[in-house]
């Protein structure tokens, strides 16, 4: 089960960013699998699974791609959290 949902702000994991990279940021909008394009015909042209389980949509606030939405796995998050 995910940890994550809807309106949660995500960091992408340090591990993950290239050298030198601005860490990344965002807001996940929506649930990935449930975007019109990932249909069973689109899923089975890329080998996507079907239902995509584990992606989610996120809109970035700052990073390389600040405002603009796009797709990620959830391996690659991790929740920021504000005191």
């Amino acid at each position: 089960m995910s940890s994550f949902k809807i309106g949660d702000l995500v960091a992408i994991k340090e591990k993950h960013l290239m050298h030198g990279e601005e860490p990344a940021f965002g807001t996940i909008v929506a649930d990935a699998a449930n975007l019109k394009y990932y249909t069973p015909e689109e899923c089975a042209k890329f080998g996507y699974e079907y239902p995509r389980k584990g992606w989610w949509s996120v809109l970035w606030s700052r990073g390389i791609d600040a405002g603009r939405v796009s797709d990620a796995s959830e391996c690659l998050f991790e929740k920021v959290n504000f005191l």
